[in-house]
C-alpha cells in the first residue's frame, strides 16, 4: 500500500505539477489589453443604461455574485435585475473598470481588477460613490468572444462610517 502511495505521490509531482505551466500559463498583457478594451465597452453601456448591451457580454449561465446582494444565475434573471434598478431611478453618472490580471487555464479565461463608479440614486442628494474589486470568469463563445460566466465583486467603502 505505501509503495502505491509513493508511485502516485511521483507521478503527481514529475507529471501533473509540471503540466499546470502548460495548462495554467501566468497573467498575459495580451489578455489583459482584450480584457480591458471589453471592460470599457461594458463600462460605457452600463452609464448609457443599454441593458442589451450590457447582456451581450454574460453567457447565458453565467452567475453573478453582486456585493450585499443575492445569487442572479442565469442572463434572464440578470435582465430582471438591472430593468428593476432601472426602473427605480437608479443610473450611473460614471463606471471604469480596470483589469489588473488576466491569465488563462483549462479553457476558461480568469480576470482580476478593481472598479470605480457613482450612482444617481433617487433620493439621495447627490451621486453616491463605489469603488472595489472583482473577480470574472470567461469562457469563449463559438464565435471567438468573450463571455462572463462568474462574476463577483466587492466594494471597498466603509458606508456609514
Amino acid at each position: 500500500m505505501r509503495r502505491v502511495v509513493g508511485v502516485l505521490l511521483f507521478i503527481g509531482l514529475v507529471v501533473v505539477v509540471p503540466a499546470r505551466g502548460v495548462l495554467c500559463q501566468e497573467p498575459q498583457s495580451n489578455l489583459v489589453s482584450e480584457l480591458q478594451e471589453l471592460s470599457a465597452r461594458m463600462d460605457r453601456a452600463m452609464v448609457e443604461g443599454d441593458v442589451e448591451t450590457g447582456l451581450a457580454f454574460y453567457a447565458d449561465d453565467a452567475v453573478v455574485l453582486p456585493n450585499n446582494a443575492p445569487k442572479i444565475v442565469g442572463k434572464a434573471a440578470l435582465r430582471k435585475s438591472w430593468d428593476d434598478q432601472r426602473k427605480s431611478g437608479v443610473t450611473f453618472g460614471s463606471f471604469t473598470g480596470k483589469v489588473e490580471q488576466a491569465w488563462e487555464c483549462g479553457g476558461m479565461v480568469y480576470s482580476v481588477g478593481s472598479y470605480a463608479m457613482s450612482a444617481n440614486v433617487p433620493g439621495v442628494p447627490r451621486p453616491m460613490a463605489d469603488k472595489g474589486k472583482y473577480l470574472a470568469v470567461y469562457r469563449r463563445a463559438a464565435d471567438g468572444k468573450l463571455q462572463i460566466v462568474y462574476d463577483i465583486w466587492n466594494t471597498d467603502v466603509e458606508y456609514g462610517k
